[in-house]
């Protein structure tokens, strides 16, 4: 089934988007197959694609050459193997950075690693097994999980596996003692116990110096690594948390108080304006002709607005100053005085403040994962599953946040228009490079789409 084909530009090399109609997992109830679900996905660096199934198997996958481009059909995808080892669905596959292991999780609270022993093998005569049976095997299994495991992360250099529980527990585990588990050597070196509900979720960064790791109990933790003491089976260093990221703050008024506010500087407007007993002139005198001027004719034609009174640093620059209103005396009831109390009663009203809002999503997001990524350069860190108040109307949106490495105490950015809750995000591996100089196609594609 082809599900997109899509054409970039007029320029020949195009970029084509197929989804092959297969049935990656499932079971057999009699005579119907019932499609499973597939919980997670990753591609080798080779293209060996692995898919994990809630059907409890790992199957390993070939994606076919791609067929002309005037050809509307998908390239075919091939069954290389089946590793049916874990007992329930299984949650995770992660293969290392040099693609020569292959780690899975599932419900079963174990962690199996898979590693190519580089020789295939031909399927028996009469075998329900794919056309030559694969090479991958199992190696060891890393237990330490009370309950069901939800994600991995590699670290860069591939000897070291990130892990998150339904405990609520991160574990870092030694690949290259992994091996020798048997000797004695115990895989797991740190336990981290910061979130208060289930992980989902976690991201090993690209440089090394950093994890990361998300929570359903609205949190993200990221974790900075620290030199360590210790010799032999010990790690070289350890990791501590560094960011716990819950929260933002934005700007904006407080509804309770607007019209509090409201009311306030309307009473400060109506004291300044002075008073008939303010203006009456002393007896035997005639008032002046502003003063016995109507009122409404006044306010239309609005007077000159003083200048403010200069600062004390400017006053030589500024000639000299205007003489200062005189204070009111005691029960006197002046403008200034009427000013300074209507002042001094709104003085306590609140004024825009800075808020604190949620950023992630509740637990009552209907999906077991939320799963972070790091940029290529490690330069950016995205956490699904988070909320932003639209500018509109201050509703709640699903959305993924973007941090910056240089501070990850909020967000720089976030990527909108996700109608439901975002759980998994992922980085293309290829770092792209700004044309300084538009192409042919580039010219051409706006006036050909002008003409169609």
């Amino acid at each position: 089934k082809i599900a997109n084909d899509m054409t970039l530009g007029a320029s020949p090399d195009q970029l084509r988007l197929f989804t092959p109609e297969i049935f990656w997992h499932g079971r057999e109830e009699g005579k119907r197959f019932v499609p499973g679900s597939i919980q997670g996905v990753d591609v080798s660096a080779s293209g060996l694609i692995a898919t994990a199934g809630n059907d409890s198997k790992v199957r390993l996958w070939r994606l076919g050459e791609a067929p002309p481009a005037e050809a509307a059909e998908a390239p075919a995808v091939v069954l290389y193997q089946e590793l049916d080892v874990h007992e329930k669905a299984v949650n995770a596959v992660r293969f290392s950075p040099d693609g020569a292991t292959l780690a899975s999780a599932a419900d079963d609270n174990l962690i199996i690693l898979w590693r190519d022993t580089g020789t295939r093998q031909q399927a028996s005569f009469g075998s329900s097994a794919p056309q030559g049976e694969g090479t991958w095997k199992q190696h060891c299994v890393l237990r330490g999980h009370i309950d069901d495991v939800y994600d991995l992360a590699w670290s860069p250099c591939g000897g070291r596996l990130l892990s998150g529980c339904v405990d609520g527990s991160c574990i870092v585990w030694g690949v290259s003692a992994a091996g020798a588990a048997g000797k004695g050597v115990r895989p797991m070196q740190q336990q981290l116990r910061d979130h208060e509900h289930y992980v989902q979720g976690v991201c090993w960064d690209p440089r090394g110096e950093l994890v990361a790791s998300v929570s359903c109990d609205r949190s993200a933790r990221v974790y900075k690594a620290q030199p360590a003491a210790g010799k032999g089976a010990a790690p070289s260093f350890t990791f501590t948390c560094a960011y716990s990221i819950q929260k933002t703050k934005r700007v904006g008024l407080d509804p309770d108080t607007t019209a509090a506010a409201s009311q306030a500087a309307a009473a400060i407007e109506r004291a300044a304006e002075p008073a008939a007993a303010d203006l009456a002139p002393p007896k035997g005198e005639e008032p002046p002709a502003e003063v016995a001027a109507p009122a409404a004719a006044a306010s239309t034609v609005p007077g000159p607005v003083a200048p403010p009174t200069p600062l004390a640093a400017d006053a030589d620059a500024a000639g000299p100053a205007r003489p200062a209103e005189p204070a009111a005396a005691a029960g006197s009831d002046g403008p200034a005085a009427r000013r300074e109390g209507v002042a001094s009663a709104a003085g306590g009203e609140k004024r825009p403040v800075a808020k604190e809002s949620r950023l992630f999503l509740d637990e009552s997001v209907p999906s077991f994962f939320r799963r972070p990524a790091w940029s290529p350069c490690g330069s950016f860190l995205l956490l699904p599953c988070g909320q932003h108040a639209r500018a509109s109307d201050g509703a709640q949106v699903p959305t993924c946040h973007v941090f910056a490495r240089a501070n990850l105490t909020a967000p720089c950015a976030h990527l909108p228009g996700a109608p439901k809750a975002v759980v998994a995000v992922r980085c293309c591996p290829t770092l792209f490079k700004l044309r300084s100089q538009p192409t042919d196609a580039d010219v051409d594609a706006p006036a050909a789409a002008a003409a169609a």
